[in-house]
């Protein structure tokens, strides 16, 4: 990803309003269960694919509000809100041509202003990196 547009803390973005309420059903699109089943299965025909531990929608739509709940909003190039958090455990696994490469213990959730399109995958913290929050300077995460 390029280097964020903007980046806000949790707090602050919250305060900008950005954390956009979660669509009541995060699998209603067609684009949406498309995600969810790239971050579900692994399938080789990926480069790279960040596949969720549990295929349960529960834990899936989990994973969305904990993201919203906690994590630090992004604004990149092209004014698309992003959310990134990192969640203190394993969520999932990283694979490169559907080998497992290793364990993923953060959320990246993609496009959350935009309903139809709002979705989630792990990746890892390890390509998390802090930065600080555009309004408070207050320390925030960018992938």
């Amino acid at each position: 990803m390029p280097t964020p547009k903007a980046t806000y803390c949790h707090a602050c973005a919250a305060r900008r309003q950005l954390l956009y309420p979660l669509p009541a059903d995060p699998l209603g699109t067609t684009y949406q269960l498309r995600k969810y089943r790239k971050h579900t299965v692994v399938d080789p025909t990926w480069g790279v694919q960040g596949i969720f531990a549990s295929t349960e929608e529960k834990a899936y739509a989990d994973y969305l509000v904990d993201t919203r709940a906690a994590g630090s909003v992004i604004v990149d190039t092209w004014n698309r809100f992003n959310i990134v958090l990192c969640a203190g455990r394993d969520v999932g696994y990283h694979y490169e041509h559907g080998q497992l490469i290793a364990p993923a213990d953060a959320i990246q959730q993609v496009l959350s202003s935009e309903d139809g399109r709002v979705h989630a995958y792990p990746i890892r913290s390890s390509t998390v990196t802090g930065r600080k929050c555009d309004d408070c300077g207050g320390w925030a995460l960018v992938v």
